[in-house]
């Protein structure tokens, strides 16, 4: 094998890899919103309990679910536990 070959081999790898990891950007994006939205609205739930204490209704605070399918979302729920 010579040099053109090895780069020509290590090039092609790079790119393999490179397209996998864009791939699961894309398809974690969901759960990292997800994350990101629950952490927002626990704040915002703190923050409305202690502004208005025992009269608090945090279900006037909406949330947002990037994650539709329940299967999914339950499996979310499974690794938050673990995390």
């Amino acid at each position: 094998m010579d040099v053109i070959e090895l780069k020509a081999w290590v090039d092609a790898h790079v790119r393999e890899v490179d397209a996998i990891a864009a791939q699961e950007s894309i398809s974690n994006a969901p759960y990292l919103k997800q994350l990101q939205a629950d952490r927002e609205l626990s704040k915002q739930r703190m923050l409305h309990w202690l502004q208005h204490g025992s009269e608090s209704n945090t279900s006037l605070i909406p949330e947002k679910h990037y994650i539709t399918n329940p299967i999914k979302r339950f499996w979310q729920e499974v690794r938050g536990i673990f995390n």
